[in-house]
């Protein structure tokens, strides 16, 4: 008679088998990021950092039920580094997963993030995902910036910390842009900003079209564009063509006031005293007194914004915005940063987004 194994030995080891290869889907790598599709169990961990949990979790569940196929990467190619800003493809929607121990209180406010209006964005949410921005972009592509949690910062409004964005298409994400310097603890890291931009290409055998510029809070550090081979990141232009070719603007994204007027004035463009009320003057820093009569006004309180208006030949206008303060500090002269512009065409009176603003 032949001997048979005892049937209660035989599933306790296939119980074990079971448990082990469960353990080894669980695991995960890199980042704080995990597949969808091997995400730990235990939804608890997820958000874990954030305030409110109980509204989140609830949308979290609602975004749980839709369906998120994933795309072959080879589909939509996604490439390019600039700086620490880098565009890879994806093939399986990225998973925020929290520390533990969960980060400590910090005044987190999921309240001030975006609503997850799409059907990507509730996916992210379910992901464990806080949503900083959700837009449709071109003809084909969901753009849904995300980030571990958002904060309440003073002076600085609503702030994502190690924020990146996602790239969808037909429903699938296909790409992440990651900042790789980004650290969850400080609230201005990541790609915090996503700036939808179109403008006419300085070289006139160039194409026109729209883009993605990208960087920090306010300001442009690179540009996303959409090709037959898929998406892919490079630097800003040196120059940004508007009204036709007739207005162009620089590079002053991040410059001081004095180094973007240099380079403003080598396009062409003049600074245009404004009409002020008597005694406005005051207001507005010593800037006037410093030799830029071209200032409008400047914010007293918060991050200290001013602005200022430049004209070319053919009438065109071009606002630019600062932030910081000007003045001396141990015989050191300090001057605001340009964080954006805008230009207005004479011929057409139509009002043209520069990159950033």
């Amino acid at each position: 008679m032949e001997s048979q194994a005892n049937p209660s030995t035989a599933a306790v080891t296939r119980a074990w088998i079971l448990l082990g290869s469960l353990a080894l889907g669980a695991c995960s790598a890199g980042d704080g990021t995990t597949p969808v599709g091997t995400a730990p169990d235990g939804a608890s961990q997820v958000g874990a950092s954030q305030v409110g949990a109980s509204r989140v979790d609830a949308t979290r569940a609602e975004a749980a039920r839709v369906d998120t196929p994933q795309a072959d990467a080879a589909q939509v190619g996604a490439k390019g580094q600039v700086g620490q800003l880098r565009l890879e493809a994806v093939t399986e929607l990225p998973r925020y997963v929290a520390p533990t121990p969960p980060l400590a209180d910090d005044g987190s406010v999921p309240d001030c993030a975006e609503d997850a209006k799409s059907s990507e964005a509730r996916a992210a949410v379910a992901a464990g995902w806080t949503i900083r921005a959700d837009m449709a972009w071109g003809k084909d592509y969901r753009v849904v910036g995300v980030a571990p949690r958002a904060t309440q910062v003073a002076g600085f409004g609503c702030m994502f910390p190690a924020a990146r964005v996602l790239f969808f298409r037909d429903g699938r994400a296909v790409a992440q842009l990651r900042d790789l310097e980004a650290d969850e603890e400080s609230f201005d890291s990541g790609v915090q900003g996503v700036f939808e931009h179109s403008a006419e290409p300085a070289d006139p055998a160039g194409k026109a079209g729209s883009e993605l510029r990208v960087g920090e809070w306010q300001v442009a550090r690179a540009r996303v564009l959409a090709t037959a081979a898929g998406l892919e990141l490079t630097a800003l232009p040196a120059l940004d063509a508007y009204c036709g070719g007739g207005a162009k603007v620089p590079r002053i994204e991040g410059l001081s006031l004095p180094q973007a007027r240099a380079k403003l004035l080598a396009q062409g463009w003049r600074g245009v005293q404004p009409k002020r009320e008597e005694g406005a003057e005051r207001f507005l820093g010593g800037l006037i007194e410093a030799g830029y009569p071209e200032v409008v006004d400047c914010a007293g309180t918060g991050q200290g914004y001013c602005s200022f208006e430049y004209s070319n030949e053919a009438g065109d206008g071009l606002a630019v915005t600062t932030a910081g303060e000007h003045g001396e500090d141990g015989g050191k002269t300090y001057w605001p940063t340009v964080v954006g512009s805008e230009v207005t065409c004479a011929a057409k009176a139509t009002v043209a987004p520069a990159p950033g603003g």
